[in-house]
């Protein structure tokens, strides 16, 4: 018998397992995978970052979880976990820049404080009575509650909803978030696979400004990347877009006229500003492109390229004080299942961490 069964070895499974274990409850974590911690290796391109020096329900979803993830201090529970931490442009990083080394301080946690860890272990059905009997595919496990912990199925992840919908939780639909955008028109990204360029990104629905933002855009044969263009599919997951319209203003230090005057210089205009490829390109749709590139774009469904999903268990049937569930109190769930999700930037990990403290603290 267990006190809690946490169904989902990432960040916030394993994060709510050693603060619940610190406590002297017994707990064990049940992982589909071979391993736990296999999602956080990737996060932020292996450098794992963890939050941001700005939080704000600005950059989620959903405003109802402020008290969640602006009471959580990342680096003051990091540190207390024995983590090293430090800042780099607002975002919060731990200080090797390493993901392996944040993996390695959960899992000599987890061993300090005795939880017991259940790879290859992927959860059927859950059978409630007087405690709740977890069904897998090797052995069954009673525990007096059960928090479910599994994120969501973007990159290699597993969706574990259907466990709770069986027992009456409900789902908002799940959508690929933080993904690449693809173009509908390829004649618009023609031969520029491959170049990188800082922009002033403006994503309209029809003749609606919805997001505006700077940052590097990453060209692709079938469309555009990067992290200002992972936050523009996530504003489109959050207005129910399907598609949409980016406009690119390539020199946003400069103004229509300025532009028009560099060009003049022949040698400026084919060398001196602008990859020669893109160059060509923007030019090839006339001198205003530069300042108004546009590009008609579609978000990817590729769930295997998002980084988090839009959607999941429905907020409105849990008790964000402490995670519990409206319908039945011996289920519990944290982080990625549940329908938050926000822009990159740690962000999302924030969510996973703070989800977790704030369900474990109650106990």
């Amino acid at each position: 018998m267990f006190d809690f069964g946490i169904i989902g070895g990432g960040a916030s499974g394993m994060y709510a397992s050693i603060l619940l274990a610190k406590k002297g409850y017994k707990v064990a974590v049940l992982e589909a995978n071979d391993r736990i911690g296999k999602k956080l290796l990737a996060t932020g391109n292996g450098k794992c970052n963890l939050s941001n020096v700005d939080i704000s329900t600005d950059y989620y979803n959903t405003n109802e979880i402020k008290s969640i993830v602006t009471d959580f201090d990342m680096q003051k529970q990091m540190k207390e976990l024995g983590l090293v931490t430090k800042v780099k442009s607002g975002r919060i990083y731990p200080f090797s820049e390493k993901a392996n080394n944040v993996l390695n301080v959960l899992l000599s946690n987890m061993q300090k404080y005795g939880v017991k860890i259940f790879s290859d272990c992927l959860v059927t059905d859950l059978k409630i009575n007087d405690n709740v009997n977890i069904i897998t595919n090797k052995n069954n496990f009673e525990c007096k509650r059960v928090c479910l912990a599994t994120g969501s199925k973007a990159t290699f992840g597993i969706d574990s909803l259907s466990l709770y919908e069986k027992l009456g939780h409900k789902r908002i639909k799940n959508t690929p978030s933080l993904v690449p955008l693809l173009a509908k028109k390829l004649e618009q990204i023609k031969g520029i696979d491959g170049v990188r360029q800082e922009a002033n990104v403006s994503l309209y629905d029809g003749g609606k400004l919805i997001s505006t933002e700077f940052g590097e855009v990453q060209f692709r044969k079938d469309g555009i990347s990067g992290i200002v263009i992972m936050n523009m599919s996530s504003k489109m997951s959050n207005n129910n877009m399907l598609e949409g319209i980016c406009y690119l203003d390539f020199m946003p230090q400069f103004t229509k006229e300025e532009v028009e005057t560099l060009l003049k210089n022949q040698i400026t205009a084919e060398f001196g500003l602008l990859n020669k490829n893109l160059m060509q390109r923007i030019m090839g749709y006339g001198v205003d492109s530069i300042k108004h590139y546009r590009i008609d774009v579609v978000k990817s469904e590729d769930y295997k390229q998002a980084q988090v999903v839009h959607g999941g268990l429905d907020l409105s049937q849990f008790n964000l004080k402490d995670m519990s569930s409206k319908v039945n109190g011996k289920l519990y769930a944290i982080g990625e299942v549940l329908n938050v999700d926000g822009v990159c930037g740690g962000y999302n990990l924030h969510f996973a961490f703070a989800s977790a403290y704030n369900f474990a603290k109650e106990f």
